[in-house]
């Protein structure tokens, strides 16, 4: 069965979900009640509350992206996913849309909730309003959801290559590839002063270079991703 069928591909999504909802469950519940919770009056200073709020939200998506193939690496999920009467294409997308793209927008549309409640927030005493924007914990929205995005992906990556410890080699993986990242742009700028005499602004501005990368993210996670997926589907289980 090599070709996507709409039928089979929703069966296969429940089937994912009938095992995925409680962990998306609890991720979901945690991030509102954070939510609320940052928007209590307490002695707890605003920003220990706000970035709590922030950090499980983005994090636990980045976790539960790391999870898309965690069924290849343990013999009794591994046997039960390739027995589905199901074309791996279907199976795999399933995944990918329960671990990866619904914790992703539901990431997303938390920090869009929290910051229209910021903005809706004002004191009655001066009547001057207080917006709470993403600058204050990243460096704004752009950034913070095109970081997410190259995050997931990477995550779920990490998940397709590494058994154990998975966010933490992929990290180690990322902050290698960060190193080289930052050194490379280093030249390129010095190349630019060395050539026009003054320290100009990049042809290539670091926004650019992130939309780049969020593309690449996403081509290059979800190709190797089902590369292996689909390789181990036909290979069987390995240890």
């Amino acid at each position: 069965m090599k070709q996507f069928e709409f039928k089979r591909f929703a069966l296969v999504l429940w089937r994912e979900l009938s095992t995925a909802w409680r962990m998306l469950a609890a991720y979901a519940i945690l991030s509102v009640l954070l939510l609320i919770f940052s928007e209590m009056n307490m002695r707890l200073t605003i920003t220990l509350r706000e970035n709590s709020f922030y950090t499980v939200t983005v994090a636990g998506a980045i976790v539960l992206a790391s999870r898309v193939l965690s069924n290849i690496w343990k013999r009794r999920s591994c046997i039960a996913t390739f027995s589905l009467p199901a074309a791996s294409v279907e199976t795999f997308a399933a995944r990918y849309l329960l671990w990866l793209v619904l914790p992703l927008w539901f990431a997303i549309n938390m920090l869009v909730l929290r910051e229209w409640l910021e903005l809706s927030s004002w004191n009655s005493e001066s009547d001057i309003y207080y917006p709470f924007k993403l600058t204050d914990f990243w460096y704004g929205w752009g950034p913070t959801i095109q970081f997410v995005i190259i995050a997931a992906h990477l995550a779920m990556l990490g998940g397709a290559f590494f058994n154990r410890l998975v966010l933490v080699k992929t990290a180690a993986v990322a902050a290698g590839a960060v190193v080289v990242f930052s050194m490379c742009y280093s030249i390129y700028l010095k190349h630019i002063i060395d050539t026009t005499g003054v320290a100009s602004a990049p042809t290539i501005t670091l926004k650019s270079i992130l939309w780049i990368l969020v593309v690449v993210a996403v081509i290059v996670g979800v190709a190797l991703s089902y590369r292996r997926f689909s390789r181990r589907t036909v290979d069987g289980y390995k240890r």
